[in-house]
């Protein structure tokens, strides 16, 4: 399962890629305990000026800093209000 690895102040969460929800959920409803992942972005804070929506201008680094803060702590919409 392709998953994201964000990381912020040294605590690293992950979230899901663009699949993989039902290979979790099939897994889940097997009792399986463990399912093999795959890193498939690595979304760091420090970077935020390296972020492609940064760097093209959509965000600020304060607007990316606070969608990624938000999203980190599964708080707001995920987007910049």
């Amino acid at each position: 399962v392709s998953v994201n690895l964000f990381v912020y102040n040294g605590i690293n969460r992950f979230s899901l890629g663009d699949d993989g929800n039902h290979r979790i959920r099939t897994a889940y409803v097997l009792g399986l305990k463990t399912i093999p992942l795959k890193i498939s972005k690595i979304v760091d804070f420090q970077n935020v000026n390296s972020w492609f929506n940064v760097k093209n201008g959509l965000y600020t680094s304060e607007e990316a800093k606070q969608i990624f803060i938000n999203y980190f702590n599964y708080s707001g919409q995920g987007a910049y209000v």
